[in-house]
């Protein structure tokens, strides 16, 4: 097994490429995979590795975001492939992108991959709820030891804590709906759509009397 103790990365003046490697890849504590991200496409538009065999995750994972990326919601990124995976990066640096939006990490059996999500989706539905919140609370609690995004792990600290809690509960408030109007300002409101109603159709009668 090969061990990547080194930096394994396009530097962010060489452009995005697909790396590939041919046997199985172990990333050790001091492991680092640097990837630049831009437009949804591997190769020419983000860093992928590809690896022929299995790969242990461990170290650290830094997302650079290419140009001006201004990443769409719902846009995936599968940034490396593999035979088998086992662990997980210890960290993900480069989560929150501009505005309030979040590089959110994820592992399948035989990949890694980014989505873009609304900062503080946990569930990835879209929305910003009390289930979100729910989730990263559940997992601060045990203090749990993840990277993964969709486990509570919103800043890629690589443990859920205080700190996920909290720019999850912000976000869940900051997106809160609109409150209902009260009966009262429903009927004030219906009351002058009316009198605008009535007030069109009375000038259009009087012009056709003209």
């Amino acid at each position: 097994m090969a061990v990547a103790a080194l930096i394994l990365a396009n530097s962010a003046h060489a452009g995005t490429a697909i790396v590939q490697f041919g046997g199985d890849l172990v990333f050790g504590p001091a492991g680092q995979l640097t990837l630049e991200i831009g437009a949804p496409i591997a190769g020419s538009g983000y860093d992928q590795l590809q690896a022929a065999g299995d790969v242990d995750l461990g170290g650290a994972l830094v997302l650079v975001p290419s140009g001006t990326f201004e990443p769409p919601l719902g846009a995936a990124y599968t940034v490396l492939t593999c035979a088998a995976r086992s662990g997980a990066f210890a960290s993900v640096a480069g989560v929150q992108q501009t505005g309030d939006r979040d590089l959110a990490l994820r592992y399948t059996d035989d990949t890694v991959e980014i989505e873009v999500r609304r900062r503080g989706d946990v569930n990835g539905d879209g929305q910003l709820t009390a289930s979100d919140t729910a989730i990263v609370q559940a997992a601060a609690l045990v203090g749990l030891a993840t990277s993964d995004y969709g486990a509570g792990d919103v800043d890629g600290s690589g443990q859920v804590d205080a700190s996920d809690v909290t720019i999850v509960a912000d976000a869940v408030a900051s997106a809160a709906p609109i409150p209902a109007l009260s009966r009262a300002a429903l009927l004030a409101l219906a009351g002058g759509l009316l009198t605008i109603l009535f007030a069109r159709r009375a000038r259009a009668f009087t012009g056709g009397l003209s």
